[in-house]
């Protein structure tokens, strides 16, 4: 197409084509068609760059949720050390003293100090209720919904 314009604007004498009045109409079409070229051209350009952005926005709140859930895992881990930790120490303290106070004899006499039923059912009570934390863990762990974390904004 753009061959016969050429040809019917500047002429074609061994085609039988005379020429429509000079160079400047085939000025001015190729002008119009660079400037649709282009346009087309930065459209297409800006098109693509508006793609790669969503994309990369797209993989950076994909990162930003892992961060997140990495987070959340991270601090439970940490809850979960620290309550074993607490809960181990305070039966070893109780079961040492139930222990202990068996051991102890009355001043004066030969006969042992026997241990306060109630110090003793507090000990079997917390190994109950360590047996039945023990077993929610499995489902702590199941758990896909992380925590809300709370952010405190900088003033």
């Amino acid at each position: 197409m753009l061959l016969a314009t050429g040809a019917a604007s500047a002429g074609a004498p061994f085609l039988g084509v005379e020429g429509s009045g000079g160079g400047e109409s085939l000025l001015v079409f190729w002008g119009l068609a660079l400037t649709v070229w282009l346009t087309a051209f930065a459209l297409h350009t800006r098109r693509l760059y508006a793609e790669s952005q969503t994309a990369r926005a797209r993989h950076a709140e994909r990162e930003q949720e892992q961060r997140v859930r990495l987070a959340a895992a991270r601090e439970r881990a940490e809850i979960a050390r620290e309550l074993h930790d607490v809960v181990a120490h305070s039966l070893a303290v109780m079961i040492l003293q139930a222990d202990g106070a068996g051991a102890v004899r009355v001043a004066g006499t030969s006969a042992p100090f026997t241990v306060p039923a109630g110090q003793l059912a507090a000990v079997l009570a917390a190994l109950v209720l360590v047996t039945a934390a023990a077993g929610t863990v499995p489902a702590l762990r199941a758990s896909r919904t992380p925590p809300t974390v709370a952010v405190a904004q900088g003033d």
